[in-house]
């Protein structure tokens, strides 16, 4: 009596239908993953319920500009403490001002977006110029000594290592 057998060229013709379903498999369920990402806060800011009082700093823009106290009269700002050298949360929270700023600059015509680094020693106005317009040119860019810096954000709440 024949025992049937298989013969070779159907042995493989199984295993490459068997590689090609696990390789298949494994790129759709590569392509459905979301892509991993820190996680921003899902804080939307801080509105402060009454017009804060600030007490005199001296900070420049990046347009070589005196950026003081006074810049925050009459009008809402839409303030971020950052730095040109961040790779994530910088440049995404900036972005998310952007279409903010899209949103609300025709209900309030004099909003500002400043973005006030953190990093004094490498954000000259200049690079804070060009990083802050690469998101919006009505963005401003502001720095400054580290002292005139922590005179503001103390004020603020806010809190850096230097």
């Amino acid at each position: 009596m024949n025992t049937p057998t298989l013969s070779t060229n159907k042995i493989i013709v199984f295993i490459v239908f068997i590689c090609a379903a696990l390789m298949t498999s494994l790129f759709v369920f590569h392509v459905s993953q979301k892509p991993v990402h820190p996680v921003l806060s899902q804080d939307t800011g801080v509105i402060f319920p009454v017009a804060r009082d600030i007490k005199s700093f001296e900070l420049v823009t990046a347009e070589n500009q005196p950026f003081q106290q006074k810049n925050f009269y009459h009008h809402w700002t839409l303030l971020f403490f950052g730095f040109t050298h961040c790779s994530y949360v910088c440049p995404t929270t900036l972005d998310m001002m952007n279409h903010v700023y899209d949103k609300l600059a025709g209900k309030y015509p004099n909003l500002q977006v400043v973005l006030i680094s953190l990093d004094p020693e490498r954000d000259t106005p200049e690079s804070l110029k060009k990083y802050t317009h690469s998101f919006n040119p009505t963005f401003i860019g502001v720095t400054g000594k580290i002292q005139e810096l922590r005179k503001l954000q103390s004020q603020l709440g806010i809190f850096f290592c230097a």
